[in-house]
């Protein structure tokens, strides 16, 4: 059977400051020992069919031990692990490398400082390693992480015991025959300048059909014009990875739609997907920037600023102790912008960093804590008159999202699509000519997600977040 995916892809052109590993990517494989002495390979617990948590804790962490109390993932481990339904692992890794094994027992010759025996009341494996932490890009602890057969993976947080088992129960499931799929898609390859943009997305596939997958046709086009064709052989079994595929780059100004169609898996005539994506040169025309100082802001120097390309700084200003700074200025001309922010006594800014579009698109954001300075490009293609943004308005609210998306527009709905990081439909609605609306995105897994609005025969689309 033949299924159709589609995607609007709206491209944020611009360069991603350095942050861990983001939900909806496809997890590092890794190998580690424990320290009992047994080995534990991540994707051969996947490719059985079951979930893995991946606890990154430090032994001086106190909000890591205050969950680490709670003993939450050793009810998940009890219920669900080796000794339950056999549904789950978990496994609680030590990553920083600063601290040596004593410190995970709380033993005297402990290096640097621990709050307790991280192994008591542990039923699950300890582990102390801390390169597969820098696989997965840890940046701060505790990072806590759900991992799905297919390979993807989710941060979670310091989830409680429901909230646990309701991802445990949303995992992707496999299919009856032959299913290829499309787990991850990268749309972006690079930020870009001057209203270019190198189109060469990427596409991860696995087998999520209950048939081992030998062969299938591959075809990836351009505005319907092919630019790659392929005969993809090997063997591959459920929940394994078919390979990452990408299309060859292609310079665009323009508006583009791209497709990747997947035919004759195993030779079966009627069997494969077409997945389109289409790729949007957004504009933007105003950065909004909110900075929540710490209480050593103005002593740490803490300030930032806005540049072009040559360098000229067009906006900067500095951060106040325990004051909230938001500003918004007007990008009038086609450039490529750096937002940097900076801290010179290297310890970075314990407070909210959050820069969006006009649009409400993210440009930067303290996923991470910098140290003394960081910065994010983007790219302006082209400017919006104060005119045409309100004549095609949308504004959403929250944004991030817990339970109810609003939505408030300066036109009349014909239709509502939501989409989520993997192109998947979750909500399409006809709204008949509504200018408030509101969605239930409560049940929606944590992560991406692309909001599409019709007016007439146009399409809009605004990113959200849900938490």
């Amino acid at each position: 059977m033949k299924i159709l995916y589609t995607l609007l892809f709206i491209t944020l052109l611009f360069n991603t400051s350095q942050a861990q590993l983001a939900s909806g990517s496809v997890a590092p494989d890794f190998t580690v020992t424990d320290l009992n002495g047994n080995e534990h390979q991540l994707y051969e617990m996947l490719d059985e069919g079951k979930i893995v948590i991946l606890d990154f804790f430090a032994t001086w962490c106190g909000p890591c031990w205050s969950y680490h109390q709670t003993h939450t993932l050793a009810e998940i481990y009890e219920t669900y692990g080796p000794d339950g339904t056999n549904e789950m692992f978990v496994m609680t890794i030590e990553a920083d490398n600063s601290t040596n094994v004593d410190c995970i027992y709380n033993l005297p010759g402990c290096n640097d400082s621990t709050i307790g025996d991280w192994t008591d009341g542990t039923p699950y494996p300890v582990i102390n390693d801390n390169i597969s932490a820098s696989r997965y890009d840890i940046a701060y602890y505790p990072t806590i992480y759900i991992v799905y057969p297919n390979k993807l993976v989710y941060e979670i947080g310091q989830r409680p015991y429901d909230d646990i088992v309701a991802w445990k129960e949303n995992a992707p499931k496999l299919q009856e025959g032959l299913n290829a799929d499309v787990i991850h898609f990268n749309g972006l390859n690079g930020g870009t300048c001057y209203g270019q943009y190198p189109a060469g997305p990427t596409y991860t596939l696995s087998n999520m059909g209950e048939e081992t997958i030998t062969s299938f046709d591959m075809t990836m086009s351009l505005n319907d014009e092919i630019v790659m064709q392929d005969q993809w052989t090997g063997s591959v079994e459920p929940w394994g990875i078919l390979g990452e595929f990408k299309m060859p780059t292609s310079i665009i100004s323009e508006n583009a739609m791209i497709e990747l169609k997947i035919e004759n898996v195993n030779g079966v005539a009627d069997s494969g997907f077409t997945y389109n994506s289409e790729i949007t040169l957004n504009s933007r025309s105003k950065i909004n920037i909110r900075i929540q100082g710490d209480e050593n802001s103005t002593a740490h120097g803490n300030q930032f600023r806005v540049t072009t390309a040559t360098g000229d700084v067009i906006l900067e200003g500095t951060i106040s102790d325990n004051q909230l700074f938001e500003t918004s200025h007007d990008l009038n001309t086609k450039d490529c912008y750096t937002f940097e922010i900076f801290d010179n006594a290297g310890d970075g800014i314990d407070g909210e960093i959050l820069v969006t579009d006009e649009k409400g698109q993210l440009l930067y954001e303290q996923g991470n804590r910098f140290w003394s300075s960081d910065s994010n490009n983007f790219n302006v293609t082209s400017t919006t008159s104060i005119a045409e943004l309100a004549e095609n308005a949308i504004n959403i609210s929250p944004n991030p999202v817990s339970d109810q998306l609003n939505i408030s527009l300066d036109f009349e709905a014909q239709g509502v699509k939501v989409y989520n990081a993997q192109g998947q439909l979750m909500t399409l609605d006809n709204f008949n000519g509504s200018k408030n609306l509101s969605i239930n995105v409560e049940e929606y897994n944590s992560g991406v997600y692309f909001l599409n609005i019709q007016e007439n025969e146009s399409w809009y689309t605004q990113r959200f977040v849900k938490l």
